[in-house]
């Protein structure tokens, strides 16, 4: 009975230190109480941060694969003349103005991964998105409007435009309303929507997440950046 007593207390024993050696070794593998511990953990938790916050990130592109930036209208002349042998006395015409509203999104689908790059150092995200572009444009035609007509001093009553007439102009209104809407100016201000859109987009991602306080930078495709 004596014997059994102490090899029972011997092996308790054996297996208590086992334990302690295990456990003394799993620690000095990372140490957090030193210097390379802390930075090892440091950079463990890092590197989780921006695993969670690419994920969140690109989960907010899938949602939102198609980005409405901005809205517009515009307006175009068309002045229908009427007018015989190129003389004052004989000149009759009319202006129609045409009407027109666009919608310019922006494409986030298909982003992912290496279109983001954190920045831990300067606590900065950016994230390289496609440009703005017209994707939809639709002409009123009840904004349609007439204008007084214009009569020199031989010729009397309003103007009368036929309807195949009428649609030419209408045509023509709205091959230059296009190219309005779609000109530089409306580009720019698009891009500078695009921008803002897509930093409140993603800084709500970002949240509730260790990266919340980061800044958030857009770059378009195409720009120039020293992010990289």
């Amino acid at each position: 009975m004596k014997n059994k007593i102490i090899l029972f207390l011997a092996v308790i024993s054996m297996a208590v230190f086992g334990g302690y050696i295990l456990n003394d070794t799993v620690n000095k593998e990372i140490d957090p109480n030193s210097i390379s511990g802390i930075s090892q953990l440091a950079g463990v938790k890092g590197i989780s941060n921006r695993i969670i916050a690419e994920d969140v990130l690109i989960e907010a592109m899938e949602t939102n694969a198609k980005l409405v930036v901005m809205e517009v209208g515009a307006r175009e002349k068309i002045y229908y003349d009427d007018s015989y042998f190129n003389s004052e006395i004989f000149r009759k015409s009319q202006e129609i103005s045409f009407y027109a509203d666009g919608v310019f999104t922006v494409s986030l689908e298909g982003l992912g991964p290496d279109s983001i790059l954190i920045d831990d150092g300067n606590k900065t995200v950016a994230i390289t998105i496609a440009r703005p572009e017209l994707s939809y444009i639709a002409y009123d035609p009840e904004k349609t409007l007439y204008g007084n007509t214009e009569k020199g001093l031989l010729r009397f009553g309003d103007v009368k435009i036929s309807m195949e007439e009428f649609n030419q102009l209408q045509i023509r209104a709205e091959e230059l309303l296009k190219a309005k809407i779609n000109g530089n100016d409306f580009i720019r201000e698009a891009e500078k929507r695009t921008e803002a859109a897509a930093k409140e987009l993603f800084k709500a991602a970002l949240s509730k997440t260790e990266l919340s306080k980061y800044e958030i930078i857009i770059i378009l495709k195409g720009e120039e950046s020293d992010l990289a």
